[in-house]
């Protein structure tokens, strides 16, 4: 996942746009070491990045959010 592809999957969260639908269960468990680079879309992503990084006051955790765009990067690759 490039910065770009980030930046994109950011827009859609804050877009509001609706993500219960999107199935992003092939990314459980990116953290773990033996996680293998997985494609996904970038729906996919943003609801993974909502789930790791949102707050419930609506605000991201930046440690969070760097964290597991780090991951992303290394990990995620968009279809």
């Amino acid at each position: 996942m490039t910065s770009k592809q980030i930046n994109q999957s950011l827009q859609i969260i804050r877009g509001g746009r609706d993500l219960s639908s999107v199935d992003e269960s092939v990314l459980h468990g990116c953290g773990l070491p033996d996680f293998k680079r997985t494609n996904c879309t970038l729906e996919m992503a943003a609801k993974m990045i909502h789930h790791a990084a949102m707050q419930f006051n609506g605000e991201f955790d930046s440690i969070e959010l760097n964290a597991i765009c780090n991951i992303a990067k290394k990990k995620f690759q968009i279809v």
